[in-house]
């Protein structure tokens, strides 16, 4: 039986045609895919105002992790955040504000970066928001390269949430929070880059939480009117007044109601300082201090001062070494040691 030549050139034809219709299918559906499943977006910045929004985000935006402008939430009637869980990086500002149902910020704990907007200073601002009682939700945070305003949540009870947080790009001001009672959520935060801010926030016992901030990376202080806040001499604050910032530092309550009073418990209470060996003894002392072992071999300098703040020594110094301090007269001295960036500060009582 002979086969039509024919019929193969169209049976061949036909199975070819059949691979090219099912390879262009194959890419126009990849095509489509990469498209939806876009990394970055909004590069304009979004704007929330309702819940309805936020819970349609993932299906508008498939796959969009980062946002290249800014985010704004607004909306009265936003009560969670848990379409926006697939958002890592927002590349300028995060502000949510003058909510009243939102309680939590559950829904961003794959957030880890928030930028800065050139058009102002902030980062992230979290303010009148009625309902708002934790920052849980901000848990992977890691770095904000603009300032940090969190005010006027007249729900919010602590910085739980933050526990991650270790820079911000300026100032942080902390304000008019009528139940904020505990910010050691801050405790991972290393650098400010600007002013250190608290005021009028009432149920604020302690500022414990700020210890382990640069001391060189705040620019001025202001720790004020707020009635219960009676411990502030954290090693941040305490290393920041000895190096001579400004600060205003008025109408807390005793323990922290002034400068001079804050700078004092710095002294006394070592509540200021991270090391708790003894770097010196005899402790009062009849003319001789010795350095112990516990000071590093690397960069370290031993200061004394009157408590007028006179400077009346000033020495490098290597462990276990003996301080010649005969010349003083009795009375009551501030020894500063430096040791590479930390500084410790202990008073020293001289005796005849």
């Amino acid at each position: 039986m002979q086969v039509n030549i024919c019929d193969q050139i169209r049976q061949w034809f036909g199975l070819m045609s059949k691979i090219i219709f099912s390879i262009i299918a194959v890419c126009l559906i990849s095509c489509s895919h990469s498209v939806k499943a876009q990394n970055s977006c909004l590069p304009e910045g979004i704007t929330f105002s309702s819940q309805e929004q936020i819970d349609l985000f993932a299906q508008l935006y498939e796959g969009c992790s980062e946002i290249l402008g800014a985010v704004f939430i607004e909306g009265i009637n936003i009560n969670n955040l848990n379409g926006l869980s697939q958002i890592n990086v927002i590349r300028k500002d995060l502000q949510i504000v003058g909510t009243k149902q939102l309680q939590s910020l559950s829904g961003l704990e794959n957030l880890e970066y928030i930028g800065r907007n050139a058009d102002h200073i902030f980062g992230l601002n979290i303010s009148g928001n009625e309902g708002l009682n934790s920052l849980e939700g901000l848990n992977s945070l890691i770095e904000i390269n603009g300032s940090v305003q969190i005010s006027s949540n007249p729900s919010l009870l602590s910085f739980d949430g933050l526990e991650n947080l270790e820079k911000t790009g300026g100032f942080l001001l902390v304000f008019n929070n009528s139940n904020l009672n505990d910010i050691t959520g801050l405790r991972k935060l290393i650098e400010i880059r600007g002013n250190l801010i608290f005021d009028n926030n009432p149920q604020l016992m302690s500022l414990k939480g700020l210890d382990n901030i640069n001391h060189h990376s705040i620019s001025d202080v202001k720790i004020r009117f707020s009635e219960n806040l009676s411990f502030c001499s954290v090693a941040s604050i305490c290393n920041y007044l000895a190096d001579g910032g400004l600060a205003d530092i008025k109408l807390n309550a005793s323990g922290c109601d002034s400068r001079e009073t804050v700078e004092h418990q710095c002294l006394t209470s070592l509540h200021g300082d991270k090391s708790p060996h003894q770097l010196f003894f005899p402790n009062p002392s009849k003319g001789m201090i010795h350095l112990t072992d516990q000071l590093s071999t690397l960069d370290t300098q031993i200061e004394v001062y009157t408590v007028e703040g006179q400077m009346i020594l000033r020495k490098s110094a290597d462990p276990e070494e003996i301080i010649n301090l005969n010349h003083l007269t009795t009375g009551m001295y501030i020894v500063r040691i430096n040791i590479g960036q930390l500084i410790h500060h202990r008073l020293l009582i001289m005796e005849q």
